[in-house]
C-alpha cells in the first residue's frame, strides 16, 4: 500500500512522505503496529477516490440503496440514521 501511495507525492505533506519512507524501510524487517497501519490507511483514504468496492459493487449504488433501505427501519432508528447525514 505504501508503495502505491508514492504516485501522490506532489500532494503529500512532508510528514506523510517521511512516514512512507520509514514504512518502506520497516516493511522489510518487522510487522507494522496498529497505529502505523491506521495512519497508512488514513493517508490512502485521504488521497485515493474509491468508486468500486470488493466484488465490483458501485459505491454510489450501495450508498443509495442503504439510504433507501432506512425506510425499512423502525421510526426511531430511521430518525437516528438520518441525523448522521
Amino acid at each position: 500500500m505504501a508503495n502505491g501511495l508514492w504516485k501522490h507525492t506532489p500532494d503529500l505533506t512532508d510528514w506523510e512522505k517521511d512516514f512512507l519512507v520509514s514504512i518502506n524501510r520497516q516493511s522489510e524487517k518487522d510487522e507494522f503496529t496498529t497505529r502505523q497501519s491506521e495512519k497508512l490507511a488514513q493517508i490512502r483514504d485521504d488521497y485515493e477516490l474509491v468508486t468500486k468496492l470488493p466484488g465490483n459493487f458501485s459505491v454510489e449504488i450501495v450508498l443509495r440503496k442503504c439510504y433507501e433501505a432506512r425506510l425499512d427501519l423502525s421510526e426511531p432508528d430511521e430518525e437516528w440514521g438520518c441525523s448522521k447525514f
